[in-house]
Parts: C-alpha cells; sequence; structure tokens
C-alpha cells in the first residue's frame, strides 16, 4: 500500500481527491510499477470507477513543474487500473490501484536532470526575450536529436518514446521530442505543453503548444529534425498539419492556440538616402505575408501625424519618392500573417547627393572589360560594384573599387565569356544613386604580364604574372645572329607554370622571347628580350662513387664547355686541407682518381669553361678501404719453374698467391702458394712440364683486394 486518506469531510470530495493524486504523483516520480490508496469515507454513493480515473488524471494534471503533469503523462503507460468498496463498522472502505510501466529508469531521469542543465547553460539564455527561448531550444532539438525512421510507425516502442532517447542517446520519436522540449522550456520559464493525439492509446502521436504573448502555438520538432528551415514552428491552427482527438489534459489550452501562425516583430530596419529617394530596407520576418509602413516627418519644431504609406506591401526594401530634401522622416514597419506585430522604427534625414554618373559603358577587351562614364561636377571618388550571372540568376552585388577617381576602371578579375554588370556611384559628402551597364567578357585570355629574361651562367630564366583562367601558356623563342633576328621557334606548347629556364642557349647570343596565354582561345603576346650570359653554367649532376683504388667522377656534360678543371681536398680528422686541382684541362665528363688513400673524406669540384670559368660544382666521397687487385700479372715458363711477377699496388703490406692445375678435364682447386709475400715476383718450382697451370694475386693493406689472374703450361 502506497498511502491511505481519512476524508475529512467523509466524502470523495475534491480536496480528498486531490490528496490521493498528489499521493500516486510522488509514486510515479518514483517509478513504482504498482500504486494502491486506500481511503476512509462514508460517501456510499461515490463511482469508484470515476474516481480511480479522476485520481490519475489529477496526478498527472499540468502544474508548471518540469519534471511532473505533461512531462510525467508523455512517459508513463497505465497498463490496468482498479478499485473497489466496502464497509465497515463504522465507514466505508475505497481502495484504488494502478499498474504503470515507464518509458526511462531513474537513472535514466537522472541523467536527464543533468543533461537539461548542460543543455540550458551552453545556450546562455539569459535576457533573451521568450521568442528567442523558444527558437533557441526548439533550434537545438531539432539539429541535435535525430528522427528514429525505423520506429516511425511504432509509438510503443519505449527506448525512442522518451526525454532521454531523445536529450542523451539523440534519436527518438515523436513522443521523445515532446517531452524533452516540454522539460527544457519549462524548466527557463515557458508556458510548454505536450498534445498527445490519444491519450488513451499508448500508440499515440505527440507534439506540443507553447505560449507566447498570450497566445498558443503549435511545435513539432520531429517533423522539423534535421532540417535547416522549420515548417512546424509557432504554427496556427490554420496551419498546422494535425489533429488532435481526445487530450482532454490539454482542452483549455487549445481553445487558446492562434488562428494564424506566429508573426514576428521586424528585427532591424535600415536606411539609405539618395537624390529624391529614401531607401528603406529590413530583414524579413518569417512567416509575414505582407507589412505596413508608415511615415511622418519633421516641420524643424515638431513630428508631424503618422501617415500609411503602403499597407500591403510584399517586399522588404521600400523606395520612398515622395519626400523633400534636408528633411527629417521616421519611417515605421509591422508584418502581417493574419495579426499585425508590433512596429519597428527607423530615422532618416533626406540630403542633396549628387546626380548619378552618365555615359556608363563596358567594353570587353581581352582579359579584362574596360568602364568608361562622363566626369561628375564636385564628385571627389567614385564607388564601383559588379555582379556576374551564373547560368541562371545574378549573384549578388560586390564592391571593386570604393576610391576611384578617375572616370575609367579597368577589370582584370574576370572570367572569359561571362556576363557581368557594373554599377557606378558618385560622392561628394554624399553618395548619388547608380547607373548600370553590360557586358560579357571576351573569350581572349589577358596577354601575360610582367614578363621578364634574366640570364644566368648556362641559361636564360623568363617570368611572367600568372593570367587568370589560362590553362597553359606557349612559349616562342628567337635569336639574331649577330647581322639579323632568324625566325621564332616554339619552345613549349602546354607549359602550364610561370617561370621557363631555357638552358638550349649559347653564352653571349641575344634573344627574344614571347609568351602567349590559353584558355581555349589564344592571346596576344608579350615580349622581352635578353643576351645571354658569358659564363657557362655550373656541372650537374655531379656524383662521386668510391671504388677500390680509386674515386670515380661523374657530371653531365656543360653545353659549349670546352674542358672542366677538376680540384680536391681531403679531412685530415681534424680540419680540411687545402684544394689542389688535379687537372685543369679535363675534357671529359668523367674522371678517376688513383691516388687517394684507403678511408679518407674527399671533396672534390669541377669548373667548366667556354672561354668564362663557370661557378663550381661539389661532390663528397669517402674513399674505399678495400685496395685495387694488381694491375697486371704474368707467368714465365723457364727449365723446372714457373715465375710470376705483378704489378705493385699502392699501400699494399703484403701479397697473396695462388694456384690451381688442370688434369686434363677439368681443374684442380685452388691452393695457397704464399699469403705474405711482400714483393710483387715469385719463381715456383713446384710444377710438372706440360702441365697447364693458373695463378692469382690478391694485394692486401687491412683488407684483401680482388685477384688479377694468369695461366701457362709449365715447360713450355
Amino acid at each position: 500500500m502506497n498511502g491511505t486518506i481519512d476524508s475529512k469531510t467523509g466524502r470523495l470530495d475534491d480536496q480528498t481527491i486531490r490528496a490521493a493524486a498528489e499521493i500516486v504523483r510522488e509514486r510515479l516520480k518514483a517509478h513504482d510499477t504498482f500504486i494502491s490508496i486506500v481511503i476512509y469515507t462514508n460517501d456510499l454513493a461515490a463511482n469508484e470507477t470515476e474516481t480511480v480515473l479522476d485520481i490519475w488524471k489529477q496526478a498527472l494534471a499540468h502544474n508548471g513543474n518540469p519534471d511532473e503533469g505533461d512531462y510525467l503523462r508523455g512517459q508513463i503507460r497505465l497498463e490496468s487500473y482498479g478499485s473497489k468498496a466496502a464497509k465497515g463498522a463504522k465507514e466505508t472502505i475505497a481502495a484504488f490501484s494502478y499498474d504503470v510501466t515507464y518509458d526511462l529508469t531513474c537513472e535514466q531521469e537522472q541523467a536527464v536532470t543533468a543533461k537539461v542543465a548542460d543543455i540550458l547553460s551552453s545556450l546562455n539564455l539569459n535576457n533573451k526575450s521568450d521568442y528567442e527561448k523558444i527558437y533557441e531550444i526548439y533550434s537545438y532539438v531539432c539539429s541535435n536529436v535525430v528522427f528514429d525512421e525505423s520506429k516511425a510507425e511504432d509509438y510503443s516502442t519505449v527506448d525512442q518514446n522518451s526525454a532521454y532517447s531523445a536529450l542523451c542517446g539523440h534519436k527518438a520519436i515523436s513522443r521523445g521530442f515532446a517531452t524533452a522540449l516540454y522539460r527544457l522550456l519549462t524548466e527557463t520559464g515557458i508556458e510548454c505543453r505536450v498534445v498527445l493525439q490519444s491519450i488513451y492509446n499508448t500508440n499515440s502521436d505527440a507534439w506540443n503548444i507553447v505560449k507566447l504573448n498570450g497566445k498558443y502555438y503549435y511545435l513539432d520538432a520531429a517533423n522539423d529534425s534535421g532540417k535547416l528551415t522549420y515548417t512546424q514552428f509557432l504554427k496556427g491552427s490554420s496551419e498546422f498539419y494535425k489533429t488532435t482527438l481526445d487530450d482532454d489534459y490539454v482542452k483549455s489550452e487549445l481553445s487558446q492556440i492562434s488562428d494564424v501562425s506566429y508573426c514576428g516583430q521586424v528585427d532591424a530596419v535600415y536606411s539609405e538616402t539618395k537624390p529624391g529617394a529614401n531607401v528603406i530596407s529590413w530583414t524579413p520576418v518569417f512567416g509575414a505575408s505582407k507589412y505596413m509602413i508608415q511615415r511622418r516627418y519633421y516641420d524643424g519644431s515638431k513630428w508631424k501625424s503618422w501617415g500609411t504609406v503602403s499597407s500591403s506591401y510584399t517586399g522588404t526594401t521600400y523606395e520612398d519618392t515622395n519626400i523633400s530634401s534636408g528633411v527629417a522622416y521616421q519611417y515605421r514597419i509591422c508584418a502581417y500573417n493574419g495579426e499585425w506585430s508590433d512596429f519597428t522604427k527607423v530615422e532618416i534625414t533626406a540630403s542633396t547627393v549628387p546626380v548619378a554618373p552618365q555615359n556608363l559603358i563596358a567594353s570587353a577587351e581581352p582579359g579584362k572589360n574596360a568602364v568608361t562614364w562622363t566626369a561628375v561636377k564636385g564628385a571627389t571618388k567614385y564607388l564601383i560594384q559588379r555582379r556576374y550571372y551564373d547560368g541562371s540568376k545574378w549573384k549578388s552585388w560586390g564592391t571593386v573599387s570604393t576610391a576611384n577617381t578617375g572616370t575609367t576602371y579597368e577589370d582584370t578579375g574576370i572570367s572569359a565569356g561571362v556576363k557581368y554588370q557594373y554599377r557606378v556611384y558618385a560622392y561628394n559628402g554624399e553618395w548619388s544613386a547608380y547607373s548600370l551597364c553590360e557586358v560579357t567578357a571576351s573569350l581572349i585570355p589577358a596577354a601575360p604580364e610582367k614578363l621578364t629574361a634574366k640570364a644566368e651562367p648556362g641559361k636564360n630564366v623568363i617570368t611572367w604574372t600568372a593570367v587568370k583562367g589560362a590553362t597553359k601558356y606557349l612559349i616562342q623563342r628567337r635569336y639574331y645572329d649577330g647581322s639579323k633576328w632568324k625566325s621564332w621557334g616554339t619552345v613549349s606548347s602546354t607549359y602550364t607554370g610561370t617561370t621557363y629556364e631555357d638552358k638550349g642557349i649559347s653564352a653571349g647570343v641575344k634573344y627574344q622571347y614571347r609568351v602567349y596565354a590559353y584558355n581555349g582561345e589564344w592571346s596576344a603576346y608579350t615580349l622581352c628580350e635578353v643576351t645571354a650570359s658569358l659564363i657557362p653554367a655550373a656541372p650537374e649532376n655531379l656524383t662521386t662513387k668510391a671504388e677500390p683504388g680509386k674515386n670515380t667522377l661523374t657530371w653531365t656534360a656543360v653545353k659549349g664547355a670546352t674542358k672542366y678543371l677538376i680540384q680536391r681536398r681531403y679531412y685530415d680528422g681534424s680540419k680540411w686541407k687545402s684544394w689542389g686541382t688535379l687537372s685543369s684541362a679535363y675534357t671529359g665528363t668523367t674522371y678517376e682518381d688513383t691516388g687517394v688513400a684507403a678511408d679518407v673524406t674527399y671533396q672534390y669540384r669541377v669548373y667548366a669553361y667556354n672561354g668564362e670559368w663557370s661557378a663550381f660544382t661539389r661532390g663528397e666521397v669517402v674513399s674505399s678501404t678495400t685496395p685495387p687487385a694488381p694491375a697486371s700479372i704474368t707467368a714465365a715458363s723457364e727449365q723446372g719453374k714457373v715465375v710470376i711477377n705483378w704489378s705493385s699496388v699502392s699501400g699494399a703490406t703484403q701479397y697473396l698467391l695462388q694456384k690451381r692445375s688442370y688434369n686434363g678435364t677439368k681443374w684442380n682447386g685452388w691452393s695457397t702458394v704464399s699469403s705474405t709475400l711482400t714483393g710483387t715476383s715469385y719463381e715456383d718450382s713446384r710444377v710438372t712440364e706440360g702441365v697447364t697451370y693458373q695463378y692469382r694475386v690478391y694485394a692486401y693493406n687491412g683488407e684483401w683486394s680482388s685477384a688479377v689472374k694468369t695461366e701457362i703450361v709449365a715447360g713450355e
């Protein structure tokens, strides 16, 4: 038993039912699944069946508490209920019971409470209007909760029906959306209700109504979930697409629903003065079908009465031409969607301003539109604006110059073949009205600008500014042979950069270059001239390779070079020694330096010469620790012996001599004659006449070299 009530009046009156409802409400908040109430009364005539439902209804009645009323009603299910009465000795005992299931657990309820506090803190709704609070909370729910399409037809789905599923799980169906909105809005003091399509059908759709400026409006966040533009926000009864069937919990509020959707006040009004007109503009109001514009003016001593300029204006910019220059005007605007909003006011003083520029013309030229106009007397500068047509509509206006002082403007920031409009304003302390002209940009791109050619050793470097829209460039070249310019030749017809290095040149020769841009059409060309440097290019691709007994240098031949200077230095373990010249007239592109010591770091630098010395190219290598094989070996047969001689190896401390013999069908294995020879000759007397022998020699300097081999027949 959850509660016992002794009726003070002896009857099942409103006071007794309210007391019973309070007990039921508290047990519902505690998530009791079985709730029973016993009431002691003398009221034998009471209808227990009606009373059990009256208690339940009052337990769930709206009271403005965020976690009670509609919040509870939207997340519980009354599975069954019962009532019975029995007469005792002195009084009647009436018992009422309820079997209840819940869409969320106690723990989930605690999570919802914490989440609501976090959300409201992040939205920072302090000092905001009721409309702003409603909009911010509605936007949060629509943006952060996904409508679960898989459960769209199953309103009995517990896990997607609660505020927990919406706010903590970010996925819900309509009842989850509605209870989440109710909880958030009620926490901020906004009068909000949950509307169930049917309170007796657990598979019921749900939405909200909210009170704003004394009237209720519909909200359906489930329908607006994920949308950029809300279609079910603050809707009136004539425009809301759902029907409430039997939700008598909200009958009073539903009777206060506005027939039309909410119409907000105009947020801001902007004013602009120009010759003969005041221009008033404002931000559009959601749902407004028209606007009323009223005006009054200051006569020098007081403001005159308001007069209506238009009561059915449908735009958001109004140009008032019925004005007097220099007079102060006030305008006020209100919006209408079945009801008029409050007014928003702005003030403006009409001024004498310069006339709009006359004879405005735009001419299409390669890579630019040239805009010209007649000078305006007294104007100190001009404002130039531009917009373009994207194939389906005109884009917004953009400013290309705010302080042009001439009467010609060249617009180079354009795209070929695109339609442009220009408008130009004059300024003399006030801006004039604009003049408008239109032009289609030329398909021919502009010629490349700032073309320069610079002579560097072995090459001419040509640069230019990128041409907007160009996909490639054509580069042509010609040279002067001492008496005349030769014919133009194409260097590249598909170049995509804006810097080109021409290495196929001759020193001291005069060259001209011309460059064209391409964007589907070829531009005119730009020309430049340069005399090639007398200094050759430094050798490129220099490589240094350590090999046994030598370092090998290679490089790419330099055009026009007649010889190369090769220098070397080495590192002695503590510092680099001075450079020394290995060759000053080398004509090849591969050089073998055999005068090296093992395991020493060497640097080489190579210069090219064509009458002038180039800059050098440098490479570095650590010489091999392996000695070279002896350069040569000979074997001579003498009486009873074979004499072997070989060339000495620089740095070698000893030699290894091996031999093998041929037995008539195959070679026998190698055997060592001596591994500690220090000379370069050896007499082998252990031979048999007529037998073929092979000898091989290795040099040693801490590592063994490869072998050099010879063959001889003993006795011949």
